[in-house]
Parts: structure tokens; sequence; C-alpha cells
């Protein structure tokens, strides 16, 4: 998506972007991070979710945000209540 700077000289990863200008947003690497995210390849189901951008924040927040996680609850209850002898493997876990 594409957005205008609003704050002048603003370094993001040595590039320095002008007020006005125009940058362009990918949303879908912001959850893979590396400086908010350890290991941000590995699926980790325990991840400090809070700085998640998957349905966008304030007046862009998406309203299908809340039918996602609900649609996302279920499938995964019927998918759990489906399969035969699942164990959840916890690396953490000794």
């Amino acid at each position: 998506m594409f957005r205008f700077a609003v704050n002048n000289n603003i370094n993001i990863d040595g590039k320095i972007i002008s007020s006005g200008q125009k940058i362009i947003v990918c949303l879908r690497s912001a959850n893979r991070d590396k400086t908010v995210f350890k290991d941000p390849d590995r699926f980790d189901i325990r991840r400090d979710t809070s700085a998640h951008l998957g349905f966008s924040s304030g007046i862009h927040l998406c309203v299908g945000g809340p039918l996602a996680r609900l649609e996302t609850r279920v499938v995964l209850k019927v998918l759990l209540q489906q399969l035969q002898n699942v164990t959840l493997f916890d690396e953490y876990d000794n």
C-alpha cells in the first residue's frame, strides 16, 4: 500500500525519508521483522503478538479481523477433534 511520510528526516535502515515523500508499505513482511520478533521465520504459537500488524491498526483496522479470528478458532477446534493421537511438542519443556 502507498503512504506519504508525515515527518521530516526519518531514518529507516540507513535511508532518509522526507515529509511528503511517497513510500510503499508492505504489511505482509511486518510480522517477520527481526527487530520485533525473535526468530521471525519460525512458527511459535506462544509468540507475543502485541506488535502484530496482520489486521492493521487505528483507523485502518480491518473490520473482518474479529471474523477471521473466530473462523480460525472454529477450524482449529474441528480439526483437532478429527485428528487422532495429537501430541503437542514443546521444545521448551524438558
